[in-house]
């Protein structure tokens, strides 16, 4: 039995491709709709634990920026991700507090796609000294390259990845694009 920690679930996609009875699966998701239907899609799993929050490096209340015509999808931390984004204050759970709280064990997976969110919670992470109970990290990129870069992003992910590097022992895995047909590769080159 593995643990496995699904940060940004959204509806279930990339949980989806991966339930099974033998794995416990801790997911988080803080928009309503989206854990709306997260929740009357696995609910009634006993190996699934849904937590309708975003995921930070502190616990309490976050702000998200919405694109304006899409409040459910890909809201970010980061305000600079939209234009005239509209905003959504979300429960966020610091995973360092709530892996000693609840999990206090190796985690097989983590996979985030929290919008810019992973380079704090990787940092967090670090500074807790638990980034090794993690066997395999799955992050989308949101602050190195293409159309999916946050601009404040950058500076994170270029500062915490050296870090990594020294640090953690385990796998680390960027996700060009998730949902069902979830793809990784490894960390890019020019980050190293």
């Amino acid at each position: 039995m593995s643990i496995i920690i699904d940060a940004g679930a959204c509806i279930g996609e990339w949980l989806s491709d991966r339930l099974n009875n033998e794995d416990i699966f801790y997911c988080f998701e803080p928009l309503d709709a989206n854990f709306l239907r997260l929740h009357v899609g696995y609910n009634d799993k006993p190996n699934v634990t849904l937590v309708q929050a975003a995921l930070g490096s502190v616990s309490g209340i976050i702000t998200l920026y919405n694109a304006p015509n899409a409040p459910s999808w890909g809201a970010s931390t980061c305000p600079d991700k939209w234009k005239r984004p509209s905003k959504v204050d979300v429960p966020v759970v610091r995973l360092s507090d709530y892996w000693k709280e609840y999990i206090n064990g190796p985690v097989k997976i983590l996979k985030m796609n929290i919008e810019g969110a992973e380079y704090d919670v990787l940092e967090d992470l670090l500074d807790a000294g638990i980034i090794n109970e993690f066997s395999t990290i799955l992050y989308q990129d949101h602050g190195i390259r293409g159309d999916k870069c946050i601009p404040s992003c950058r500076d994170k992910a270029y500062e915490i990845f050296p870090r990594l590097q020294k640090e953690f022992t385990g796998e680390l895995l960027f996700i060009p694009h998730c949902g069902t047909n979830c793809t990784t590769d490894k960390i890019p080159d020019y980050l190293k």
